[in-house]
């Protein structure tokens, strides 16, 4: 006859299976769903993540009104001090921004915070893009969960993430082959665009307009799009500037606040009540300084008119973000704070800053070159072609996007290198086979491999011979050199501004064993 169980056996028992079950649940999210990315999906996270390692930098972080309003290139010269945006989406979490940021930043960096309007009344829920993008098919945003210390991991799993969203994420087939390939691409993708050493280089925007307007719906009022008809202080920001003063004071951080930039449009006029929006500004204003932080600035002159407006009323127009940059200059310079702490031994300019951005992405490269050659140690480089080509070869700098036909060149210098395989190593020789097209004409293209000039080809469908002696590190380099650039805007077939001449197809090499020739007397 089976012992029934007590009421005490039953509850220690449920007690037992409930904490199992928890167990259980905590392990899938935490190893199952939100797999770490070797490099983050996003190019302002990946400045994050290598820039930590350079000090007396500041970080701007906020929501997309700052990569639009502020020319991290130019304040990064105009302070000899590393400046760079990682904003991303206003309506994203500011506590899990601080947790991220809290892993990246260094003592005595500074933090400017252009918080939107809505970061002051947002309560705590989660919004639905934030969600769907954490782990999608992309692991988009995977980074905002793996950097929370662990008790808020759990939180964030037992009160804030969907179950739902956990079934959706465990639906797709992670490949880890794949996951490394695409981080690879990725990276060589985010060097292009540093190598570009322009204002997108550092996170903010070269985008100048016009544009359309894409808020929804179209009639929505700029004084609707920004306060949605709250004026508070909610209890999370309140949180979240506890959190911030203790990042603050473990970090020993400068933090300032700045009031976000605001545009017009045709149709719709900011601030028309200017009294009303001053009195929520004052509210804001008392409670953080009263906190210990400093705001800088105005609300009313991060307004600007109709002639900004790049597609929403956060975005404005590149020339204008010129503007908002040099006076956000002179006020930084003007703060005590700042000021003692840019005329010191780490000043730098725009193109030192990127230069040593490139240098600390090394490491992970060379990581992901080596799992790549794990998971495909037979790789064979005839294949390195279209979409596959940035697997594969390194495009150092002077490159475009990869498209689905290849890639182009941009401007005068273009530079890329890729492994041998190890099977042709034991080759005195090898045959190395360029295709691709011209745009603008055909011309003759200065080609050189191996710190050699081998002259000047057309590279339609070129073959040269390699000596293998000239390898370095087993890598094959070469450097093409372009003239007669022009942009197809130029030419009037259409609004790209690239300056582009060769478009790389496909590189192959093979083993090269010249026939030998007889001398018969």
């Amino acid at each position: 006859m089976k012992k029934q169980l007590t009421i005490q056996e039953f509850f220690l028992y449920t007690m037992i299976s409930f904490i199992i079950i928890a167990i259980g649940y905590v392990i899938i999210v935490d190893q199952f769903v939100f797999i770490k990315r070797e490099v983050p999906f996003t190019y302002r996270q990946f400045l994050l993540e290598n820039t930590q390692s350079i000090k007396n930098k500041i970080i701007i972080e906020s929501g997309s009104n700052s990569i639009h309003a502020i020319d991290p290139l130019l304040l990064t010269n105009d302070l000899n001090k590393p400046v760079v945006t990682i904003a991303d989406n206003g309506d994203y979490p500011l506590r899990l921004k601080i947790f991220n940021l809290e892993k990246y930043l260094q003592a005595d960096d500074t933090l400017i915070l252009p918080l939107e309007w809505n970061q002051y009344y947002y309560e705590s829920s989660l919004p639905k893009n934030f969600i769907k993008a954490l782990a999608d098919r992309d692991l988009k945003l995977e980074y905002y969960y793996n950097h929370l210390p662990i008790e808020e991991k759990l939180r964030f799993i037992f009160t804030q993430y969907p179950l739902t969203e956990v079934y959706e994420s465990l639906k797709y087939k992670r490949d880890t082959k794949k996951i490394i390939l695409d981080d690879f691409f990725r990276l060589n993708h985010f060097l292009r665009q540093l190598q570009g050493y322009s204002v997108d280089s550092l996170g903010g925007s070269s985008r100048n307009g016009p544009e359309q307007r894409v808020i929804a719906p179209i009639n929505k009022t700029c004084t609707k799009y920004l306060f949605h008809g709250k004026r508070h202080l909610s209890a999370a920001f309140k949180d979240n500037l506890k959190l911030l003063k203790k990042l603050k004071d473990n970090k020993n951080l400068n933090i300032y606040f700045l009031w976000p930039t605001v545009v017009d449009h045709k149709s719709s006029t900011c601030y028309k009540n200017i009294e009303q929006v001053r009195e929520y500004a004052d509210i804001i204003r008392k409670y953080v300084i009263g906190q210990g932080f400093q705001f800088i600035g105005d609300f009313s002159k991060n307004h600007f008119t109709e002639k900004c407006f790049l597609n929403t009323h956060y975005h404005i127009t590149h020339d204008c973000a010129i503007t908002r940059t040099r006076e956000l200059a002179d006020e930084l310079k003007n703060n005590l704070d700042i000021e003692d702490t840019i005329i010191d031994s780490s000043q730098i300019n725009s193109n030192q800053l990127i230069k040593k951005i490139i240098e600390n992405t090394q490491s992970i490269k060379k990581k992901l070159e080596k799992k790549i050659n794990q998971y495909y140690p037979d790789i064979d480089l005839d294949k390195r072609k279209h979409q596959q080509l940035t697997y594969n070869i390194n495009f150092i700098k002077g490159w475009s996007e990869q498209e689905s036909w290849g890639i182009w060149s941009l401007g005068s210098q273009s530079e890329l290198d890729f492994y041998v395989p190890e099977d042709l190593l034991t080759s005195k020789q090898f045959k190395l086979t360029i295709k691709g097209k011209y745009f603008n004409g055909v011309e003759k293209t200065k080609v050189t491999v191996n710190d050699q000039y081998i002259g000047q080809y057309v590279l339609e469908n070129k073959t040269f011979i390699i000596d293998s002696s000239s390898l370095v590190d087993n890598k094959i380099n070469m450097i093409l050199q372009h003239s007669l650039l022009k942009s197809p805007a130029e030419l009037g077939k259409s609004h790209d501004n690239r300056k582009i001449k060769f478009g790389l197809y496909a590189i192959s090499i093979e083993r090269y064993a010249p026939k030998m020739i007889r001398n018969d007397k």
